[in-house]
């Protein structure tokens, strides 16, 4: 899938998520932000990732860190990786990815409420976890939608798992090649769907 729709169904799966949280708005609005950043995080992986280009040069660098600081030398013709690196919907495309994502962001943010309660005492830096815990959904939503896709994400080291058989006649369950037209209007009804889920929300929490 492309950058674009993990932010949007990141957004729909965040409401969904803040919905549930006995937290202030305040946060329940943070939390749908970080559901739908976090949903572009595994694709760092890939040097044309929305990710990637998010925070130019920092995340271009992690990004080329990340593949292994690929390089090439012009004239010579010779090139290669600093290191073996992380390939496109590779280890950062596990199931098991988007559980130690949550608990990293966890760990995160609960160092950063720490540090920042020593010097502005809040009621809110005790809502750690939630915002943590958006980070582990937003990345389990990407894995998600790549599921969805033709190319499957890796459930192992050699074999991909795919929501779907892309011969199948009834549409919703067929994999969607990313970038195709499916994906245009994927994109389009998770986008009216991610408003509906927003006034949901703001329903249900009152």
């Amino acid at each position: 899938m492309m950058g674009r729709t993990h932010v949007i169904t990141g957004a729909c799966t965040g409401c969904w998520y803040a919905a549930v949280l006995p937290v202030p708005d305040l946060v329940r609005l943070i939390c749908v932000a970080v559901v739908a950043i976090a949903a572009t995080f595994p694709d760092i992986d890939h040097h044309r990732g929305m990710v990637t280009r998010a925070i130019w040069p920092f995340t271009h660098i992690l990004s080329w860190i990340v593949r292994g600081a690929p390089f090439y030398i012009p004239f010579v013709g010779w090139g290669g990786r600093l290191w073996r690196g992380v390939r496109h919907r590779g280890a950062l495309h596990y199931p098991r990815t988007a559980l130690w994502a949550g608990l990293v962001g966890c760990a995160l943010a609960g160092v950063a409420a720490f540090v920042l309660a020593l010097s502005v005492p809040s009621p809110y830096w005790s809502y750690w976890w939630a915002v943590g815990g958006a980070i582990g959904v937003g990345w389990l939503t990407h894995l998600v939608w790549d599921a969805r896709t033709h190319s499957g994400i890796p459930v192992g080291s050699n074999r991909h798992f795919r929501l779907g058989n892309p011969d199948a006649w009834l549409r919703i369950f067929r994999t969607i090649r990313t970038g195709s037209p499916d994906e245009v209007r994927v994109r389009r009804f998770w986008f009216a769907m991610a408003w509906l889920s927003g006034i949901g929300m703001l329903v249900v929490t009152r």
